[in-house]
């Protein structure tokens, strides 16, 4: 489309009337006007603030499409780099969200179903009320992978799981995972978790010490350790061999960290759930295996 047609797009996908965009570039209406005409062009100055003004970028109202990741790469890059502490992280989710909307295909249904409200960038990213209703947590999934977002106030996230070649089964090995889960479907494992993540005072600790301060039997500390949150050293103290438990920091911190609070999702009923499913294959299946022969 020429810059005009996508002016005049831009300006009703924005729900704008000539006047109102006018306004806000402090034009007249008659400018506006003959932009969407292709009688006249706006001038380089004014093409930052009209892009704005429609929720779009300069290059989209040339037609011109990002092409590369690299375009993409380097665009977001700046753009959270232009923004500080809690900005950035709530950049980044923003940018999140836009990434499960087109995974979810949003994008492509306007060109399928014209009569469908438009939802616009600013529309998706305000709160969680869209043309489709009311929905703070929702997940899609494909071929390809899955998504989990939740837009709740008490704990906003994005979830992206690209489904690696060797599929998904060779990660849910029962053999390999069981001892995991039986530790964390403890209760008093699980509780014992919260308390490590909420008392950063200790990180070498023995037995009696955690009997002591925390209520800890040998069973929890067992679990712990399956789990990776502690770990165990051999130690000599006043001339007698001991068992000292470190606290393990780091990435698999955060993993425990992560099962944690996601826990707190299971409660669909209480903030309403929304599932786009465009998968047609099942999760758990052979990969990479062999043509049938003819």
């Amino acid at each position: 489309m020429s810059l005009g047609e996508n002016i005049r797009e831009g300006r009703k996908a924005a729900g704008l009337t000539q006047e109102a965009l006018g306004e806000k570039l402090g034009m007249a209406a008659q400018t506006v006007s003959k932009w969407e005409r292709d009688e006249s062009l706006p001038d380089a100055s004014a093409l930052p603030k009209l892009a704005d003004a429609l929720g779009t970028t300069i290059d989209s109202l040339f037609d011109r499409k990002t092409s590369t990741f690299r375009d993409a790469a380097v665009g977001a890059k700046d753009w959270l780099l232009t923004l500080e502490g809690e900005d950035r992280w709530m950049g980044a989710l923003r940018l999140g969200r836009i990434l499960q909307t087109v995974l979810a295909g949003f994008w492509e249904l306007w060109k399928k179903y014209p009569d469908l409200p438009q939802l616009t960038v600013e529309e998706y990213d305000s709160p969680p009320v869209t043309p489709w209703g009311v929905s703070t947590t929702g997940g899609h999934d494909s071929e390809f992978g899955f998504t989990l977002s939740s837009r709740r106030e008490a704990m906003p996230f994005l979830l992206l799981f690209p489904e690696p070649k060797a599929g998904w089964g060779p990660l849910l090995e029962e053999d390999d995972a069981a001892p995991y889960w039986e530790a964390l479907a403890k209760e008093p494992v699980r509780r014992a978790l919260k308390q490590l993540y909420t008392d950063d005072a200790f990180f070498c600790f023995d037995l009696p010490w955690a009997k002591e301060a925390y209520g800890w039997d040998e069973e929890i500390i067992e679990s712990l350790m399956v789990l990776g949150a502690i770990k165990r050293e051999k130690a000599r103290i006043n001339d007698r061999d001991s068992d000292l438990y470190y606290v393990t920091y780091g990435h698999l911190r955060l993993r425990l960290m992560t099962i944690l609070l996601l826990a707190s999702t299971r409660n669909e009923k209480q903030f309403g759930f929304d599932y786009y499913g465009r998968t047609t294959t099942p999760f758990l299946r052979e990969k990479n295996t062999e043509p049938p022969a003819e």
